[in-house]
């Protein structure tokens, strides 16, 4: 699952030092191809919400190997883009393959675990996944010197075409025929309004929804503040970068840790929602100060990232509790509602530059507000 769950960070974060090459190429403004993030985020928001009832209804591993083949044509097109609206277009059905990965890799752990031991699984995975933002700037770097940005929607495709025989041979179906749902227009529409209206499930999704979107605002202005705000070359974008994504594998093993030993999710989730709050306050004031400079602003997205590392085991299991009858739908609807923000947030910050970082906190503090006034409002129902 781990290798099929890295699908998202990496498809995100290999190109993010190449902006400059590629805005250069399509002759477009730089903030133009921070579009293209949006676009991913934007093609993953809904076609989660076709994958869910499809991976109820046909089981895991049929719907994934489609979205296997789906990934690996999409990189392809992506690849040989002859100008910017097509990589737009190669990005958006990246993003339809991609769905397929994420979706289902949710739901699997939640066929076979509990909440408490699904969340410290999702911590195990949260781990493997966390390597894919370390390592893809640093990769999608060193790629880049030797087979330009191209190169590296070349390496994707041959990822979606390992995926699809990883799955054909090796993965094992995890949803039985019993427990596979009918399909018709109105059973989805109906399971769809029902989890609306769960207030279990909705506040819990919205909370992990709007804090991921703060992490999808940095991915999406990282590029920029990083190399035009502080200067930095590609391959010192993508140490900073690495180190900074660090903090999510080390706040998913802490999250393990403190589950093992008795740790409530729920306390969990709690305790890093209002401190991711405090960080980015405090970077706030910071930037307003006029006093943050680089070592400043990397401290206070490692801070964040640590309590994000927190967040991310813990609320799509607080989510998806309760929704054994209909995970599928569940873990897409959780899903979709981490890129709908996510593509919000990344738009938000491709549109308002001023040369600094302050766009960025500001963007990042009011998502993980609404995320925790969502959490702290479900919580009390427990």
């Amino acid at each position: 699952m781990a290798v099929l769950a890295i699908v998202g960070p990496a498809t995100i974060d290999m190109y993010l030092s190449s902006f400059p090459v590629i805005a250069e190429d399509f002759q477009v403004p730089q903030p133009r191809i921070e579009l293209t993030v949006s676009a991913f985020l934007f093609g993953l928001s809904f076609s989660q919400l076709v994958v869910g009832p499809i991976t109820d209804r046909y089981g895991r591993k049929g719907p994934l190997l489609l979205g296997a083949l789906l990934y690996m044509m999409a990189s392809l097109i992506c690849a040989y883009a002859p100008d910017f609206n097509f990589l737009m277009l190669g990005r958006v059905l990246q993003a339809f393959g991609a769905a397929y990965f994420m979706t289902i890799s949710r739901a699997v752990i939640r066929d076979h675990y509990s909440t408490q031991e699904a969340a410290n699984a999702m911590t195990i995975l949260m781990l493997l996944t966390g390597l894919a933002p370390v390592v893809a700037p640093i990769i999608g770097a060193i790629l880049a010197d030797y087979t330009g940005w191209r190169g590296i929607f070349l390496i994707l495709a041959i990822y979606g075409l390992t995926s699809f025989f990883l799955v054909a041979f090796f993965f094992k179906e995890s949803l039985s025929t019993d427990n596979r749902l009918p399909i018709s227009p109105q059973s989805i529409v109906s399971n769809y309004i029902s989890l609306l209206f769960d207030r279990s499930f909705i506040g819990f999704a919205l909370a992990g929804g709007f804090a991921m979107a703060a992490m999808f605002a940095f991915i999406a202005s990282s590029s920029t503040v990083l190399m035009q705000t502080y200067g930095l070359s590609p391959q010192g974008f993508a140490r900073s970068f690495a180190v900074i994504a660090l903090g999510l594998m080390v706040g998913s093993q802490l999250c393990g840790f403190l589950l093992r030993r008795g740790a409530r999710a729920l306390t969990l989730y709690r305790l890093a929602a209002y401190w991711v709050v405090a960080v980015l306050a405090l970077g706030l004031v910071l930037s307003l100060s006029g006093i943050m400079n680089l070592f400043v602003f990397m401290s206070i997205m490692v801070a964040f990232t640590i309590g994000l590392g927190l967040i991310n085991p813990t609320a799509p299991v607080l989510a998806l509790n309760k929704q054994g009858h209909r995970l599928g739908m569940a873990s897409a609807l959780a899903g979709a509602t981490l890129f709908i923000f996510g593509t919000l947030s990344s738009a938000i910050v491709s549109h308002w530059h001023n040369g600094t970082e302050l766009p960025l906190i500001a963007t990042m503090l009011l998502f993980l507000c609404i995320a925790l006034f969502f959490g702290r409002v479900v919580a009390k129902l427990h």
